[in-house]
């Protein structure tokens, strides 16, 4: 039980997973750099360390582990270099993390840090890190966002689903990305002709028209079959793993804050202005009129709440009362019209003080319980702080679903269109205004 942190190589090998063939990864080396229970330790032999271990997992991120790797270890036998201390390579050198026996995270060194005493500090990304340096191309036309995939592997990356490109086209020297659950935007399609062609590399293509468009849960992890590795992608609307281990005041919570903070995206209305030309009579006796027009696109839920939020748009050109409604309504998409609630806690996970069960984790649900904070739900933990060799600093964070995610869930967004009576009287006034101009 606990956690084993390891550095290694990698190669790409085939394994069979369910009946299937798949092209993953295995290890060509590595060596143990942290065993939270000695189990790697046979017959007081020499074993290399490592201090400081924290990994950090947060929603809809590639994740990061950093430790320290020091230039001189104690031994029974004395004190000698780290001899893993001049094998870490950029890039080459991979780092996983086992918990319990089972891999929880791997991911690539991604920066090295040689420190006044000369002891290293290593940073590494998750694998989806990789996506940062792949380009991708997608071309103009229309394309189902998402969707189970299918029977074959080439239907799960060079069907015309938009989101298996940027993981179809990504180098990763741990093989293809299997793609597993996808229940986001099921069914629904997006003509790229307004965006263009677009260039990017793959993680910014994945945000851009995912992640900050439609939120939801990016999740990875690791499915083994013999000594083959493949990471596993899930795009989750809702996440449904639960763990039996509770939150509770007074056992094993250690500290909470319930905290709402209104951002500066926060906007209720967008109120959009323009002009409106009109020609009237022939040649000399010709004369135009201008006529300012506004269009207003609200929330009511979020007014009847928050109170008005306001902000202006000026849209430049001849416009008619749809198209700036149109474009004050994409305006207001650009903002949240909810405050969310998030709950920052440090909990002390009950396993590693030697209780049977499960263990709290990343993007599992958990049920937290404090009577004097009134708290009292099943709360998604969407990131954490793994301080893998000190266990009561563990970190995790729990949060309400997105506002995002809930309109989805429950199809209930509307934006009020009505433009209010403030608004009809500075439009009176400038339309005034035009006319004695």
């Amino acid at each position: 039980m606990g956690y084993q942190v390891g550095i290694g190589t990698v190669e790409l090998a085939e394994g069979n997973f369910d009946g299937n063939a798949w092209v993953g990864f295995r290890w060509t080396s590595g060596v143990i750099i942290y065993d939270s229970v000695g189990d790697s330790i046979e017959d007081g032999m020499f074993h290399p360390i490592a201090y400081d271990l924290t990994l950090h997992e947060e929603k809809n991120q590639f994740g990061d582990f950093e430790c320290t790797i020091p230039y001189k270890v104690d031994t029974p036998f004395g004190t000698y270099v780290n001899p893993i201390y001049d094998q870490i390579q950029l890039k080459k050198s991979w780092v996983y993390v086992l918990e319990d026996g089972k891999p929880l995270w791997v991911g690539y060194v991604a920066e090295m840090e040689k420190r006044f005493n000369l002891d290293w500090y290593i940073r590494a990304e998750g694998p989806l890190g990789l996506m940062q340096d792949s380009p991708t191309k997608i071309d103009v036309g229309t394309y189902a966002l998402t969707n189970e995939p299918g029977a074959v592997w080439h239907e799960k990356y060079y069907g015309n689903s938009l989101f298996c490109i940027p993981f179809a086209l990504t180098a990763c020297p741990l093989g293809l990305f299997y793609i597993g659950t996808v229940n986001m935007k099921k069914g629904e399609r997006l003509d790229t002709t307004d965006k263009g062609a677009i260039l990017d590399s793959a993680w910014n293509v994945l945000e851009s028209l995912f992640l900050e468009e439609y939120d939801g849960y990016l999740k990875t992890s690791i499915e083994t079959s013999g000594g083959v590795w493949r990471i596993r992608v899930d795009y989750l609307q809702d996440i449904e793993e639960k763990t039996r281990q509770t939150i509770c005041y007074g056992v094993n919570l250690l500290d909470l804050t319930y905290s709402t903070k209104l951002e500066s995206n926060f906007v209720t209305r967008v109120t959009a202005y323009g002009t409106a030309t009109e020609s009237h009579g022939w040649w000399i006796w010709k004369k135009v009129s201008t006529t300012v027009l506004a269009a207003v696109a609200s929330n009511a839920e979020a007014e009847e709440k928050y109170g008005i939020v306001s902000r202006l748009l000026a849209v430049d050109g001849d416009v008619t009362q749809a198209s700036l409604q149109e474009a004050a309504d994409k305006e207001l998409k650009n903002y949240k019209q909810v405050i969310e609630p998030t709950l920052d806690i440090e909990a002390f996970d009950l396993v590693d003080e030697g209780s049977k069960g499960d263990r709290l984790g990343f993007l599992k649900k958990t049920h937290v319980v404090s009577a004097p904070h009134g708290v009292d739900g099943w709360y998604v933990c969407t990131k954490t702080n793994l301080a893998l060799d000190a266990p009561d600093s563990k970190r995790f964070y729990f949060g309400l679903p997105p506002k995002k995610l809930t309109d989805q869930q429950n199809a209930a967004a509307t934006n009020q269109k009505t433009v209010d009576k403030k608004v009809r009287g500075i439009l009176s006034w400038l339309n005034e205004k035009f006319k004695k101009g």
